[in-house]
């Protein structure tokens, strides 16, 4: 969402002002070397973030929160029954996290920054296909699970199963069926033809400008 996008723009600030607080002639050239670069990247990410706002239009069908989503089990494995609980969660809390991210994409909409339509068209069809499976043959709801350890019984597994397919069908899938459908009916329309990147978006110069510094 934008929100949560301006809070980690924020961190690098942040980040960047800590950097500048570091006296560089207490250093080795090693380290006065690592500083410079630190400081030469933050800078970088910090104007492009600022110039080119990738949070209001950007959709990305290899590595965008929906990818993510679709992808946690691969990177949130799964040793206890707490573990458990949080994945599930996740899925739960996929609505609220998705409705920021259309707000903030809304918000680009109305300025005139939008996503190219390749882009946004393999977004859609890879929702299409995630969500033509069944929640319960879902990879996020098949996350491994321990076969043996303490407290993991054959009574527990299939509990934790269904619970994570409940927390898919409750919320992965509504949240990611609503996503799909504002790309089809709100983002497409208006998406740029066979303009890639940032090209033809608003002020595109100074974000160019911006990335290649």
């Amino acid at each position: 969402s934008s929100k949560e996008a301006r809070t980690h723009v924020d961190k690098l600030f942040s980040l960047r002002v800590r950097l500048d607080s570091i006296e560089p002639g207490e250093l080795s050239a090693t380290e006065r070397a690592t500083l410079d670069a630190l400081r030469e990247t933050l800078d970088g990410r910090l104007d492009a973030a600022n110039a080119c706002s990738p949070w209001t239009w950007q959709v990305d069908p290899l590595d965008g929160p929906a990818i993510h989503l679709l992808q946690l089990p691969v990177y949130q494995t799964i040793q206890t029954k707490d573990d458990a609980a949080a994945l599930a969660a996740r899925y739960k809390a996929s609505t609220p996290f998705f409705d920021g991210h259309i707000k903030a994409l809304r918000a680009g909409l109305e300025k005139g920054a939008v996503a190219p339509a390749p882009v946004v068209k393999r977004m859609i069809a890879s929702l299409d296909g995630a969500l033509a499976v069944p929640a319960a043959d879902s990879p996020m709801a098949k996350a491994k699970l321990p076969d043996s350890g303490p407290g993991w019984h054959m009574e527990e597994v299939v509990r934790v199963r269904k619970t994570l397919v409940k927390a898919v069908e409750e919320g992965a899938y509504p949240a990611l069926t609503v996503y799909r459908d504002f790309l089809k009916s709100e983002v497409l329309p208006k998406a740029r033809d066979q303009k890639p990147g940032a090209a033809g978006l608003p002020g595109v110069a100074t974000c160019y400008h911006a990335m290649i510094k």
